[in-house]
Parts: structure tokens; C-alpha cells; sequence
């Protein structure tokens, strides 16, 4: 399948731009972005053994063979990335780690299997002593296809048949993760080019 130039993630400042979730260059690989050899635009044209050859120059390139990792750990916000982890945690932001996970092939959609994590900071870990304190992370398990878990990146929410928008900024509850969930009522532009992609 031909790559395209229009790329489904431009970085400004180490950070995919507008995306709700932290996701830095680090995941170009598993975004499917390449620098990919390509004619140069009014570059120069030779003929060659009766063929003809062209100017190259490298372009960033976007495929559809999205492979995010087991073992691969995102964060909500790009102040995680400055912060130190206890910070963080104190933060009260989610993070997410994925458990499993399969590559888009030719047909296969592939999936994502992860967990959504938030740290509630501090906890009263000893009933004898209130002043021992913890953090404690709780979390829920998402499922997914490859692309379905790019646009949960991307704009706050997994589609799973009801477009329903996950909220990042809830309070921490006190044993695991509800998530607040809002009915889309319209699709926008820029959310439409990646479900036609």
C-alpha cells in the first residue's frame, strides 16, 4: 500500500501536537512514521539504460501497519515528562501501560490490550498509624484494535461502537477507575480523516 505524506501526527517541542496523551517521537515507529525515500519535486530527471531515474530526497511518510508495544508506558500531559515519578503520581493524572499487543497486517487490524492506570497520592495504608501514608494505583483494562487505541491517544476516547469520550481529569476513586463518559454528538474533521484512513 502507496505511504502518504500527510502524516496523522506532527511534533512540536518533543510532543505530538494537540494529542490529549503525552506521545513523543519515541512512538514514530509505532505511528507507522518513516522517512521514506521519494521523488523530488522539480528535482532532476536522467535517462538510464533507456529508463528513467529520478532526484530523490527523504520524506516523512505515513503507513497503516501500527504496532504499539508490550511494555510501552504513556502519559497524560506533557508535564509528566519533567516531572519526577513520586510528582507525577501526586499529580493525580493517568498513565498507561500496555500488557499485550498485536500488529496491524495487511487485514488484520491487530489490537491493544491496556491498562489505564491512576495513582491515588497519599493513602492511608495503616489503620494504626494515620500518618503512614502510600500511593496506590488503580486501574482498568482496555481492549482495542491498533487504531482504535491511536485515536484514544489522540482525542480522549475508544470508540467501541458508541463513540463515548473517556474524561482524563476525574477525581481519584477510591478503589478503581469509573470512567465519566460523554455522548459525541458529531464527528469532527480532523477525528474523520483517521476513521477514513
Amino acid at each position: 500500500m502507496k505511504r502518504s505524506l500527510n502524516l496523522i501526527a506532527e511534533f512540536e517541542n518533543g510532543f505530538a501536537k494537540g494529542w490529549i496523551w503525552a506521545v513523543t517521537p519515541a512512538f514514530m515507529d509505532a505511528l507507522d512514521i518513516r522517512l521514506t525515500e521519494r521523488r523530488k519535486k522539480n528535482g532532476w530527471k536522467k535517462v538510464i539504460k533507456k529508463k528513467n531515474v529520478y532526484q530523490k530526497e527523504l520524506k516523512w511518510t505515513q503507513g497503516q501497519n501500527f504496532n504499539f508495544h508490550s511494555g510501552d508506558v504513556l502519559y497524560e500531559g506533557r508535564e509528566a515528562h519533567s516531572l519526577t515519578w513520586i510528582e507525577y503520581l501526586k499529580s493525580g493524572k493517568y498513565f498507561i501501560q500496555i500488557i499485550s499487543a498485536a500488529p496491524v497486517i495487511k487485514n488484520n487490524k491487530g489490537f491493544v490490550e491496556f491498562a489505564l492506570l491512576k495513582a491515588c497520592y497519599p493513602i492511608i495504608c495503616n489503620c494504626n498509624n494515620p500518618n503512614d501514608t502510600d500511593t496506590s494505583i488503580v486501574a482498568e483494562i482496555k481492549y482495542s484494535t491498533q487504531l482504535e487505541f491511536i485515536k484514544f491517544l489522540q482525542f480522549g476516547y475508544l470508540s467501541s461502537g458508541n463513540n463515548q469520550l473517556l474524561l482524563a481529569d476525574q477525581s481519584c476513586p477510591p478503589t478503581q477507575i469509573e470512567g465519566m463518559k460523554i455522548q459525541l454528538n458529531s464527528i469532527t474533521s480532523k477525528e474523520k480523516a483517521i476513521y477514513d484512513y
